[in-house]
């Protein structure tokens, strides 16, 4: 047991200490920690049964044992005392046997480490949902005709960094599986805060637009670029249906135009909008044959 220290405090009790009456003063004893202990202790197994600081036995003897499927566990041996005979419901004169010295297994990654691994996949590979993990799949097997989105390509980025870091073979399947599970922990974290923001303990976590900045974008397109509920989903590369081949149009793109339609009107009224489009559409189409975008700074002076 290291001696009971800030971090110690920090460690063992957390949140339930009194020392972190509030969650930033929680969030503000902890990125410091990660900081301190990350990377020189990313990678170590550490105490299972209590979670001590990562470093708080360093420089102690660990046997690291490699089981046959490939897992790693440490062995401390002497780790503590132990009386197997010992009977809860007697006193410890009632003591039927004698001591020994534990091993201890450690068996688990550490908190610093998954809290690591956890923050990086929010950072790196948020936004990236499962036809985005498809187009990966599909570019690692030498498809020319997919195009990597700018969070796709970070992701996959991020997920060879990891197997690199791990000294695992990032083959296309390993890298594929690696931003799967990368991937699925952003969105956990982002399902959580979603809950947190707008969440009912009693209905579903549906949320109005699920990719606001998408909606938005294909509202851009259509109202001042004048593109057509099929341009739309092009330029997205939104599937079409063959109902809607037949018929001419796009409900999914009509759908993310109505939505980001109505997110402008909530943020400029339905005048404030219309002003808005309008003074956008004559700057587009004044920039049309330009190579570069205009110098033009037009919204906050009374559009």
């Amino acid at each position: 047991m290291p001696p009971w220290t800030s971090l110690t405090d920090l460690h063992l009790m957390g949140a339930s200490s009194p020392s972190y009456p509030s969650f930033p003063s929680l969030v503000n004893a902890w990125l410091p920690e990660l900081n301190r202990v990350v990377p020189p202790t990313y990678g170590r197994k550490v105490a299972g049964e209590l979670a001590y600081p990562p470093d708080h036995d360093r420089g102690q003897d660990l046997v690291r044992v490699r089981l046959d499927n490939g897992q790693v566990i440490e062995l401390r041996f002497g780790a503590y005392w132990d009386a197997p005979r010992r009977t809860l419901d007697k006193g410890p004169e009632c003591l039927d046997g004698g001591w020994y010295r534990r091993v201890e297994v450690r068996d688990l990654p550490s908190r610093t480490n998954k809290a690591t691994l956890a923050a990086l996949s929010v950072l790196e590979g948020g936004g990236v949902r499962e036809e985005g993990i498809q187009r990966i799949r599909r570019h690692l097997r030498g498809d020319s005709e997919v195009y990597l989105g700018s969070e796709e390509v970070r992701l996959l980025a991020f997920a060879r960094l990891l197997l690199q870091h791990h000294n695992r073979e990032a083959d296309p399947k390993m890298l594929v599986e690696t931003c799967k599970r990368v991937a699925a922990v952003a969105e956990s974290a982002r399902q959580l805060a979603a809950f947190l923001e707008f969440g009912a303990a009693d209905r579903k976590l549906i949320p109005a637009s699920k990719d606001p900045q998408t909606d938005v974008l294909a509202a851009e397109l259509h109202h001042i670029a004048g593109m057509s509920q099929k341009e739309v989903a092009q330029t997205l590369r939104r599937t079409q249906s063959d109902r809607m081949k037949i018929k001419g149009g796009h409900d999914t793109a009509a759908s993310m135009i109505e939505r980001g339609t109505g997110i402008f009107v909530r943020a400029l009224g339905e005048e404030g909008w219309e002003r808005y489009k309008a003074k956008a559409r004559e700057e587009y189409e004044r920039s049309e044959g330009l190579f570069d975008p205009p110098n033009w700074n037009w919204f906050w002076s009374g559009y």
